[in-house]
Formats: C-alpha cells, structure tokens, sequence
C-alpha cells in the first residue's frame, strides 16, 4: 500500500514533436466515474510511465512492498501488456492500480487467461476512505467485461499486510490461500474474483445442410424388360420413348 503526500497533478507529459510518438497527441477517452469527490479512471497507453513510477515509488514503500521493478513495469503501458487505473482529487494523483495478464495464477477448474494485480498505491492522506477498494473493484469489473478470455484476476499480499487484505475484502474478492512465497521471503495470502460462468463461448455453428440426394437413374423399359427375362420389342423411332411398341413393329 503507499504514503506521504505527492505534489505531482497526475498528468502525462507533452510528448516531444516525433514521428514514434505521433499517436501520443491523438486523446483517447477512458472509462471514469466520480464518487465522493473522487474520480476513477482508466489511463491511456500514452500516459507517462515515469510519472506512474515516480508516485509509485515516492509512496508506495513500506515494510511490505518492494519497488524494484516498477519501472519496468509501467513501461509496459505504452505496449498494451498492461492495464493501469488511477484515482484522482481533482487534478492530484492519489491512487493508482495496475493489473496485467499473468500464467502464475490458475485454478485447476479455470477458463481463459487470467490477470493479476500487480501494484496497488494510495497516498496516505486518502487511504481508509475507500479509494484503495473502489480501485480494484473498477479494476476487476472492466477486466472481466472487457477482456473475453479473461475470467480471473488474482492478487497477491503480505499475509501480515492486514490493510491490504481488508482492501481485496471490500472490493469483493475472495480469499483463497496462504502460503509459502520463498520467491520474494514471505508468506503471501491470494486473493481471487472471477466472472460468473467463465469465459464465454462462442455460439454454436449450425449443423451443415444434408447432402442433396443424387438424382434417381432412368432406366429405359426395353432394359428392365430384357434384366427381367421379359420379351424386347424395337421401338419405333416416332414412338414415345419408354412406351408401347406401335403396331405392326417387331
């Protein structure tokens, strides 16, 4: 979870006049809503990396949380491999969550391509209001309406980071186990949400249409008469094919 107070307005920086930043000045509407005076949204691709780590560093520190790859992490915006929202009061950041997808969470009975929770911050003057939960809920819910193959996302916390469990608690997601991470030197308790019924399908295909029926072989009489030891007569060429011998003809 984070800390002190941060000065930064939570604006991405002007991209400089380039041919590879050519998009960076087209704005892309996200999804946000504003609740208690606070505004949730979702953060474009073009948004500054460094902005997102500078506040994830500067008051995301404690004895739980490590930020030694968060760099690297928010640069991963900008390619799309994650997905970050943000809380702000007014024009100052004061939350952040990030998520992005991830094969080191999977129930044996899972669907789809699960994501993860990857950094969770909220500036200490606005923590235990609600911001830190109402993140990850808006998170979870635009992962699991948005995104067709996923249909989980995890969270992993401190098992001692009670703030952080109650968090996931109050933004619906289940707790699942506590174990052992030898990875990172302590116990982590998981946290899961899913969508209900899993990833959906596609509808089914029609059955094909039948084969056509092959057209039944006109056999003329004079040949079923002679296959069935019956008595061939010539027929006249002026007589209808298939019928009655005329009179007279042999």
């Amino acid at each position: 979870m984070a800390a002190p107070p941060d000065d930064s307005d939570g604006t991405a920086t002007p991209p400089k006049a380039s041919s590879d930043a050519k998009h960076r000045a087209t704005p892309v509407k996200q999804p946000s809503y504003t609740r208690e005076g606070i505004t949730y949204r979702q953060l474009p691709a073009w948004h500054d990396a460094n902005t997102l780590y500078e506040f994830r560093r500067e008051h995301g520190k404690s004895q739980y949380n490590v930020v030694s790859d968060a760099k690297a992490h928010f640069k991963k915006l900008e390619a799309g491999s994650i997905s970050v929202w943000a809380a702000y009061d007014g024009k100052t950041l004061v939350g952040l969550v990030s998520a992005e997808a991830t094969s080191e969470y999977r129930t044996r009975n899972g669907k789809g391509r699960p994501w993860a929770i990857g950094h969770l911050v909220v500036r200490a003057s606005h923590r235990r209001k609600g911001v830190g939960s109402a993140l990850c809920r808006l998170a979870a819910a635009l992962l699991l309406a948005g995104n067709q193959q996923c249909a989980e996302v995890y969270a992993a916390v401190h098992a001692d980071d009670e703030v952080a469990i109650a968090t996931f608690a109050r933004a619906g997601f289940e707790e699942l186990v506590t174990h052992a991470d030898y990875q990172r030197g302590r116990d982590a308790t998981v946290f899961r949400k899913r969508r209900e019924g899993g990833v959906p399908t596609a509808a089914a295909k029609p059955p094909a249409p039948p084969r056509p029926k092959p057209k039944a072989e006109v056999v003329p009489r004079w040949q079923r008469d002679y296959a069935e030891g019956r008595p061939v007569y010539s027929v006249a060429r002026d007589s209808y094919p298939g019928g009655e011998p005329r009179d007279g003809a042999s």
